[in-house]
């Protein structure tokens, strides 16, 4: 399930600059980043909030996508407005204002493990103040994602390190590759997180903290596999090894 360490990663800002010259500062909050939907029932029913906190009116797009993820971390998204109600799609805020939106889930509503979505809240650029002075500005239209999860009953992350291995980087340094596996049926936030690397000629070291960086609070989907790429520790040599990965405090 979705926690505060884990949340702070869910947040995706994309800036465009479409011309040139010196624009006020633009904010937009979309509140909460992460929400999760029961597939039925009043849980299936969820609201947000969009608040915009500048001196400018702003026209807002809200539309859903269905998320999945590469071996490498990366999302592919896909249009999922079908399977989701959300009033309104489009909003104007007022400087200083804030909207409440409406999502609702209509898709399936018996699904086997958790669905994995992303809400994207999208400045359109369309110019609403009437007293902008004409000639060169600067229009940033602002992207964010948040995570949205449709849970089933009793869904639960199950990660495990499926492989471990030296390769070999350009340059000739030398990173750990570790393949972790989320065979469960929810997302699992590699939070808490610490790995214990043995080498095959029996020496031990347990990573944590900095040395995970890339790694640690990163989500594996359910159902799903992705690889990380660590430096080498120091003081292991280069050898086959195995890893054991332990999460919040259980293994």
């Amino acid at each position: 399930m979705a926690s505060p360490v884990f949340a702070r990663f869910l947040l995706a800002a994309i800036v465009a600059v479409y011309c040139f010259g010196a624009a006020p500062a633009w904010a937009l909050k979309l509140i909460p980043f992460v929400a999760e939907f029961e597939p039925k029932g009043q849980g299936a029913n969820k609201t947000f909030r969009l608040e915009n906190d500048t001196d400018e009116p702003s026209a807002v797009q809200l539309t859903m996508v269905r998320r999945e993820m590469t071996f490498e971390g990366q999302d592919q998204l896909k249009d999922a407005d079908d399977e989701f109600v959300v009033f309104p799609p489009q909003v104007v805020l007022l400087p200083g204002e804030g909207r409440t939106v409406r999502v609702q889930w209509v898709g399936d509503p018996q699904p086997a493990a958790e669905l994995a979505y992303r809400i994207i809240a999208e400045q359109l650029p369309v110019e609403l103040n009437k007293d902008a002075k004409p000639g060169a500005s600067v229009k940033l239209v602002v992207r964010y994602e948040g995570a949205v999860y449709i849970v089933p009953p009793r869904a639960k992350g199950d990660a495990f390190v499926e492989s471990a291995e030296p390769m070999a980087q350009q340059g000739g340094a030398t990173k750990l590759a570790i393949v972790v596996n989320n065979k469960g049926t929810a997302h699992q936030a590699l939070q808490d997180l610490s790995l214990t690397v043995k080498a095959a000629s029996g020496k031990s070291v347990t990573l944590e903290g900095d040395k995970l960086e890339g790694m640690l609070s990163q989500n594996v989907l359910a159902g799903h596999r992705r690889r990380f790429l660590l430096p080498w520790p120091a003081d292991l040599p280069v050898e086959p090894v195995t890893v054991t990965m332990r999460i919040g405090g259980s293994s």
